[in-house]
């Protein structure tokens, strides 16, 4: 048997004292250090209790020590321990510092190695300071082949692996795989931008799947708004296992750490070349569009003077009209475009235009429809005389104007629950002044159920699942589909119901309508697409190609994100994971091959029986 050595004691004399102090200055002293059992452990079949017994003296006191246990030979090391006094005085006492070696632990010698020990004065003796030939150590025995290297990161990823900071703040999560022969315990670390100082705040990964020896860990890391633009680079700070094995990050491949490309959008260009029409009571304000400068125009918002009334119209138009003026009352109008970052300056001023009997009966403004976030309430305008050439709306929330709330209908969200909603209607006709009434209000705006859809397309003639929460306890409910009752049924105790039903194969091809409502009034909705049997067109973009050659397919007739597979001659030639555009078209380019004649260009969708098919003929 291997005989263990092991340094008893040691008597450390790290400064002469002296004979008489004007004030107590001085650092404890260490007068011996030994670890115990003198004899070794063995922590081979499990972990062993490795005692640090040190003999401290101080005028004062000493009030704390700390240590660790280190290898020798490895990066293993132990938590940082703080000592208790077993024996004697704290000017002159015996402590004792127990450490914990796991089983496996790397074999060889172990060294003690001190934090600090403190008096009660505040003076520090910094462990630091300790040559490392007066520090006692120990022979630890262990597995064959025990673990002495830090974990291997395999490979890493980042998605999505583009990123646009312009609008706001970003989130990418990191997948790292990692092995280690114990099992990793941290992979911790952020992302920096390359050739830059910017860094993100840095995150311990969480195992997701696999085991501690062999997973996969990931994390999530926010790039905050603004950031510097270019590429970014998983940056790691501790990688290393149970056994405390650390990876010398700094020596990991840089083409081991994934990458990400941060782009910073910002608002859009002023708008040009705006022009104002006149009309009766209104005017017609057109522009060129400007340059997005990274992310697409949602809006734009046409400010008359006087009276800075604002209109607003989607992003992909170039006029707007504007209602409600003073005819004989001059107007300039400018122009705002707005993308996800924000406003853009205003566009100069257009020229200004001047627009041109009152009615007998007025507007009488009502509203129907049903109370509730997510449901559309519809203005009525009664009777007025003569009839108006059209009607302007404008929709409030407890008497604040809702913006763009300017339509017959307007869909409730949830910034209207807890209050009431009034309507504003206005007759419009050639020559006569606008007259206007502004209806009584709604009951107060509940909370609608939230009701999902277990699946965005079903097959026609299978079941699927419907989710509703908001209900009451145990409360009755009904599920209907495009109007039709599908499933009734109670809520759980917790207000919470699922039910599943079959989807009839008489309900017509497309979105369905899905409504539960609740005994109580309350409903929630939901859609999904019913998919029946169908024979999709398939047209190639040309019907004879060389062989090798590309060529190109449009597929019509299929549900908005439907699974798509497109084969040619008998092979796949579409991507995997691709789906049909929100249209429900899809296209793609594919290469034709070398077997000539006439080849089947085939494409199936959710299931065999939505299909397409034509041919393609391969030339010489």
């Amino acid at each position: 048997m291997r005989r263990i050595l092991i340094v008893l004691g040691m008597v450390l004399a790290f400064a002469a004292p002296s004979t008489a102090h004007a004030a107590e200055t001085d650092p404890p002293q260490i007068a011996s250090m030994v670890l115990q059992p003198t004899a070794g452990v063995d922590v081979s079949a499990g972990p062993k209790t490795v005692r640090a017994v040190l003999q401290l003296t101080d005028p004062s006191g000493v009030k704390l020590v700390t240590a660790t246990l280190e290898s020798v030979d490895t990066t293993q090391v132990t938590p940082l321990r703080a000592g208790a006094r077993v024996a004697g005085t704290a000017a002159d006492g015996t402590w004792w510092i127990n450490f914990s070696l796991p089983q496996g632990a790397a074999p060889g010698q172990w060294r003690l190695k001190i934090g600090a020990v403190d008096d009660n004065l505040g003076n520090r003796l910094n462990g630091a300071t300790i040559p490392e030939a007066s520090l006692p150590t120990i022979n630890v025995t262990s597995v064959p082949d025990a673990d002495v290297d830090g974990p291997e990161l395999v490979s890493s990823e980042l998605s999505p692996t583009t990123v646009d900071v312009g609008p706001s703040a970003q989130q990418v999560t990191a997948t790292f795989h990692v092995t280690d022969q114990t099992g990793v315990a941290h992979v911790f670390g952020g992302l920096r931008a390359v050739g830059g100082g910017q860094v993100t705040p840095n995150v311990q990964a969480t195992l997701v799947d696999g085991t501690p020896q062999d997973g996969t860990w990931q994390a999530t890391y926010t790039i905050p708004k603004g950031a510097l633009e270019g590429q970014w680079q998983v940056r790691l700070l501790l990688l290393d296992d149970v056994l405390t094995n650390s990876t010398n990050v700094l020596l990991i491949p840089l083409a081991n750490l994934a990458k990400v490309t941060v782009n910073v959008s910002h608002v859009p260009d002023q708008p040009t070349d705006v022009r104002a029409t006149a009309g009766n009571e209104r005017a017609t304000v057109s522009w060129t569009a400007p340059a997005a400068n990274g992310t697409p125009i949602t809006s734009y918002e046409v400010t008359t003077n006087p009276g800075g009334t604002v209109t607003t119209v989607a992003g992909d138009k170039t006029s707007a009209v504007v209602e409600g003026l003073t005819n004989g009352t001059p107007y300039t109008f400018t122009v705002v475009a707005i993308n996800a970052v924000g406003p853009s300056t205003a566009s100069a001023p257009t020229s200004a235009v001047t627009p041109n009997n009152v009615f007998t009966t007025g507007p009488t403004a009502t509203i129907t429809g049903h109370a509730q976030a997510g449901e559309t309430l519809t203005a009525h305008e009664g009777t007025p005389s003569p009839e108006p050439d059209a009607y302007a709306y404008q929709w409030f929330a407890a008497g604040v104007p809702i913006v763009d709330a300017d339509g017959k209908t307007f869909e409730l969200t949830s910034a209207q629950v807890g209050k009431t909603v009034t309507v504003m209607v206005t007759a419009i006709k050639d020559g006569y002044v606008s007259a206007s009434d502004v209806s009584d209000p709604t009951a107060v705006i509940a909370t609608p159920l939230d009701v999902a859809s277990a699946k965005a397309i079903v097959q026609n003639g299978r079941y699927t699942r419907v989710t509703a929460a908001g209900l009451g306890k145990r409360e009755a409910y009904t599920v209907t589909l495009n109007g039709v009752v599908a499933k009734t049924g109670k809520a759980s105790y917790a207000g919470t119901a699922g039910a599943s039903f079959k989807v009839p194969t008489t309900l017509a091809e497309g979105p369905v309508d899905v409504v539960v409502t609740a005994a109580s009034g309350s409903t929630g909705r939901t859609t999904f697409y019913n998919a029946k049997p169908r024979t999709f067109s398939v047209v190639p973009g040309d019907t004879s190609v060389a062989r090798n050659g590309t060529t190109t397919v449009l597929v019509t007739g299929m549900a908005p994100g439907e699974k798509v597979r497109v084969t040619f001659s008998g092979r796949a030639v579409s991507p995997r994971g691709a789906v049909a555009d929100a249209d429900g078209t899809y296209s793609q380019s594919f290469t034709v091959g070398t077997r000539l004649g006439a080849r089947p260009l085939k494409v199936f969708g959710l299931y065999t029986a939505r299909n397409g098919a034509s041919a393609v003929t391969v030339t010489p």
